[in-house]
């Protein structure tokens, strides 16, 4: 299957599944006339290679590095940016790029290269101009619950992905984040080989950042095949 025709479907199947939830949360809303308690405060979109996926509430989940993954870098400080000017930043693990609207790329090499430093990253990326927070999978932190239809499209509109030529890239426009919000990104290590990248997941999130991140996706979780009502999508079990 040829891998960019399988992830422009994917993303639209996530972009008609966010406007439905959108559509019927406004109802729900202007019938109760009651406040609505929204428990995700994180919207993560994931981009991959390979074919697992899932599409849950407004979460698109693939195996974005592919094969055997990517070593992880070794001690902290092993991978020294090289900083070409304000808009360059450039380490062994990946590339920030900004042009003149401010328009950020995070690119990071998804064969033989080092696992980006989490700390390093952020770093770099509110040099860019980005309020980042970048996290390693913590197993052991609750992940979050609920969902937020209106978060979903601001993600959406924000980040673009793209996976071409052995890297993977995200394309980020601060300007559209929401009041209040800034960009998660969490690293997940492989469940085969913990020193292998595994995923990449992209988000917004309202409020304080947490201190940890978990981003569980079970394999449970597949392609979805089947919907229970017009628009709505569920991970097929069968």
């Amino acid at each position: 299957m040829n891998p960019e025709r399988f992830e422009e479907r994917l993303m639209n199947e996530l972009k008609d599944h966010v406007e439905q939830r959108a559509l019927a949360a406004s109802a729900a809303e202007a019938t109760a006339r009651t406040a609505t308690v929204r428990h995700r405060r994180w919207v993560p979109v994931a981009l991959a290679t390979g074919l697992a996926a899932s599409v849950a509430a407004v979460v698109l989940v693939l195996n974005p590095i592919g094969g055997a993954g990517s070593p992880v870098a070794g001690a902290d400080g092993a991978e020294p940016p090289t900083a070409d000017s304000l808009d360059r930043i450039a380490t062994v693990a990946y590339t920030l790029k900004r042009d003149r609207r401010g328009v950020v790329s995070v690119t990071i090499r998804d064969a033989d290269a080092a696992r980006p430093n989490p700390a390093r990253l952020q770093q770099d990326l509110r040099e860019m101009g980005v309020n980042a927070r970048v996290y390693q999978d913590d197993p052991t932190c609750r992940p979050d619950q609920g969902e937020d239809p209106d978060l979903g499209h601001a993600t959406l509109k924000a980040i673009d992905l793209h996976h071409r030529d052995g890297a993977f890239t995200a394309t980020v426009r601060p300007d559209r984040f929401p009041a209040g919000t800034h960009l998660e990104i969490v690293l997940s290590p492989s469940s085969v080989d913990p020193a292998q990248i595994d995923d990449l997941t992209f988000g917004l999130r309202t409020g304080a950042a947490p201190e940890c991140r978990h981003t569980a996706f079970s394999e449970s979780e597949l392609p979805v095949r089947r919907a229970t009502t017009e628009g709505e999508l569920v991970p097929d079990r069968r």
